[in-house]
């Protein structure tokens, strides 16, 4: 049975529930963050197939820019370099290749955000710890210490990778900051997390999003505008006009 990309997407975004109770309940942090990378990866081979790729090369290339350049520019390097890959990654056509499957799309922007962000995550992390060493004010200097336990990041490449491409988030997002999926991995007492309260209410909302959009859709179609005769009926009218 043929299965549209549509059907699919939806199909990986309801698996992605379960697991997440998995997770919450765990203590292992490497279990965690292996586990989660390999589903993320996974996800994205299903949707993008070769065009994943894509997706390998930001990272990839990222990761020896966040091995290899200081802190100090750290943040420039790879706003350049993945924004560049991103303008790339739109206009492939231009280049004589094939344009990616339409789902890649998500995909490679929320890349593109986490790996900006944990550069710029690592860059603040710098500048915060360069503060303190010349910080002569008791209690300014306590609370920079404070910020730098609680927010300052300098992950390793393969922590980098692993964030990438971990599976929350990484088809529809939302974003969040490498210092969350830190946080994430560190936490010990999701099982005291009451996820089913917060999940109860998401699904109120959407079922609210759902029966509106389905309400709307009975009184007003949008397809019509994307048929050829639409088109051809629409702009006879607006010679007409003009000709009169």
């Amino acid at each position: 049975m043929y299965l549209s990309d549509e059907v699919i997407y939806v199909c990986l975004l309801l698996i992605s529930i379960p697991i997440g109770f998995i997770f919450k309940n765990s203590r292992h942090i490497n279990l965690k963050a292996y586990s989660s990378t390999l589903i993320g990866f996974i996800f994205a081979l299903i949707v993008c197939r070769w065009d994943v790729l894509h997706s390998l090369i930001t990272t990839s290339v990222t990761c020896l820019i966040l091995a290899g350049v200081t802190a100090r520019y750290v943040h420039i390097a790879t706003f350049i370099w993945c924004f560049s890959y991103l303008l790339f990654f739109r206009t492939t056509n231009l280049f004589s290749i094939q344009l990616p499957v339409a789902h890649s799309n998500a995909i490679q922007l929320m890349l593109t955000l986490k790996l900006v962000s944990v550069a710029f995550e690592w860059h603040d992390s710098y500048l915060r710890l360069k503060t303190i060493r010349t910080q002569t004010n008791a209690d300014e200097s306590e609370k920079l210490h404070l910020q730098d336990m609680y927010l300052s990041v300098k992950p390793s490449t393969l922590r980098i990778f692993q964030y990438a491409y971990c599976y929350i988030g990484l088809l529809t997002g939302p974003y969040y900051r490498y210092r969350t999926y830190h946080d994430w991995l560190e936490m010990k007492h999701g099982v005291h997390i009451h996820g089913l309260t917060f999940m109860r209410k998401r699904v109120i909302f959407g079922s609210i999003y759902i029966l509106t959009y389905l309400l709307l859709s009975t009184m007003v179609s949008f397809n019509v505008i994307i048929f050829t005769e639409y088109s051809r009926n629409n702009l006879l009218k607006n010679n007409e006009q003009n000709i009169s």
